[in-house]
């Protein structure tokens, strides 16, 4: 008989939750599952998992690496982990693998899950929301890193299951998780209701950014992850966006500025970091601006000017000099798929002179305003993402449009 990993964790950090914190630690735990039995294999996450493992164990984390966990395996790893965190200042959790919402929870599956019907979801899979609150309840600071919502053959299969009016309670997509830690932050590989990719290398494109840039010297966290959910969004042509919770008022750094300043002795770090982080702070083009100006060839400057270019583009007005047609034109939009597109944002309560599916200027306007309030590359085109955005069960709520009759936004093409 399978014992519930939910329960036994519990179990465990009951015990902890009291315990006084001894000396200044971090704990994390990093699973990677991708040898699953009933369904194909997936080739990254165990990657995925002992790359990550390294890099956070050169920034001063105690690692648990586990992949391809059954779940026993599961239960077991997350007894330890609940042990491990007596004392810790920091918790962190990675997983890459299948994970599945069912009635708005998330649920990480082991490897020999069968989901044959909603009544095997506690002994196929971990339930992630009592993962974190756990976590909480032992660490002042969280984080959480949830790479779980590739296509999954998981999702038909619990369908198939269920009555015609119950499957709609079955998502591959991320459910919000109710934060309730002074300093937590969860990351989720993409936004709800989209799917992030496996990758076609070594790694996922979301464990890709963040091994790229876990470990930069003196930067905080949050604008760690500003550079993970640009990286993504550029690999994937914004297809894929990751999604961030977070309640985190504490600054946290993986790589500290004394860290950096002894990996490169002889430069002003602390200075220099202290700068950079007064600009992340302000955000603002002048911020940025006037670091760039003290710190014009810096180990920082290459960020800041991305940070700087991020600033203008959501604050600027459309330019129609800017030439992003080359991702448009590789939609092979029609008339129909253009005029159901300005139609919509006439609909959403955006300006448009006449929705006829010319895209005229006012067209272009209202494209690069609904770009900026979804936090999609503003250009005024019609690119993957804002395509993949306009489709979404939100906005066509919103629109109350009915988007079947444009083959360009919705169904296989869009797929």
């Amino acid at each position: 008989m399978r014992v519930s990993a939910v329960l036994l964790f519990a179990l465990v950090l009951a015990g902890l939750a009291a315990t006084p914190a001894l000396a200044e630690k971090r704990v994390a735990l990093v699973i990677g599952n991708g040898a699953y039995e009933t369904v194909p294999a997936l080739p990254n996450p165990a990657n995925d998992a002992a790359a990550i493992a390294a890099k956070l164990q050169q920034v001063g984390f105690e690692v648990m690496l586990r992949t391809d966990l059954d779940q026993a395996g599961m239960a077991g790893s997350l007894a330890e982990f609940a042990t491990a965190l007596q004392g810790a200042d920091v918790a962190l959790f990675y997983y890459g693998g299948h994970g599945i919402q069912y009635a708005g929870q998330n649920y990480l599956l082991a490897t020999n899950a069968q989901l044959s019907d909603p009544a095997t979801l506690e002994v196929d899979t971990v339930l992630l929301d009592r993962i974190v609150v756990a976590m909480e309840s032992a660490a002042p600071i969280n984080l959480v890193f949830l790479d779980a919502c590739r296509d999954n053959p998981f999702v038909g299969r619990l369908r198939d299951s269920m009555p015609a009016g119950r499957s709609a309670v079955v998502t591959r997509a991320p459910a919000p998780i109710a934060v309730t830690g002074a300093d937590t932050m969860i990351v989720y590989a993409t936004a709800p209701n989209r799917t992030a990719a496996d990758g076609a290398g070594e790694h996922s494109p979301f464990a890709n950014a963040l091994l790229e840039h876990l470990a930069t010297p003196g930067v905080e966290v949050s604008l760690v992850l500003k550079r993970v959910v640009q990286d993504v969004r550029e690999s994937t042509v914004y297809t894929q966006s990751p999604e961030i919770l977070s309640a985190m008022a504490a600054e946290f750094y993986f790589a500290t500025p004394e860290q950096a300043a002894a990996a490169a002795p002889g430069e002003d770090f602390t200075a220099e970091t202290a700068a950079y982080r007064e600009a992340a702070a302000a955000n603002s083009a002048e911020a940025w601006r006037q670091f760039l100006g003290l710190y014009p060839d810096s180990t920082l400057t290459a960020y800041a000017r991305d940070a700087l270019i991020l600033v203008e583009a959501r604050t600027a007005t459309y330019d129609p000099a800017r030439s992003f047609e080359d991702l448009e034109q590789a939609l092979s939009l029609s008339g129909d798929d253009r005029e159901a597109v300005e139609t919509t944002l006439v609909a959403l309560g955006y300006e448009l002179e006449a929705p006829n599916g010319e895209f005229d200027p006012s067209a272009r306007k209202g494209i690069f305003a609904f770009q900026v309030a979804n936090g999609l590359m503003p250009t005024g085109y019609v690119d993957a993402a804002t395509r993949g955005e306009l489709m979404s069960e939100e906005v066509q709520h919103a629109a109350a449009r009915d988007f079947e009759s444009s083959e360009g936004l919705s169904g296989e093409t869009a797929e």
